[in-house]
């Protein structure tokens, strides 16, 4: 018999929520991409980022390097950016929205 207040079910950590990124321009504009897994690959040949999950939040670091991969306009170069919700983040000349 369970006590009040207790449950059998896991609970979710109390460090990472859920989140996504929903494409604001290009060709798949509108789709919503679950940040799921640990890391998620964005972008293409000539720009690609990564998104790390971590239980103190979501990361965004450029695999390419450059000027092509931004978070609120401002190039990430070879930093390593923690998002907060509203973000947006351009890779090539894709737009898109992180939010948790």
């Amino acid at each position: 018999m369970a006590t009040p207040g207790h449950t059998n079910e896991r609970q979710p950590s109390a460090g990472t929520t859920e989140a996504s990124v929903q494409i604001l321009r290009g060709k798949h504009i509108g789709r919503v991409i679950p940040l799921k897994r640990a890391l998620t690959r964005l972008g293409n040949h000539g720009s690609v980022a990564i998104i790390a999950r971590r239980e103190d939040g979501y990361f965004l670091a450029s695999l390419t390097g450059g000027e092509t991969v931004k978070v609120n306009g401002i190039p990430v170069g070879d930093q390593t950016v923690r998002l907060k919700r509203g973000d947006t983040l351009e890779i090539d000349q894709n737009l898109l929205l992180f939010y948790a």
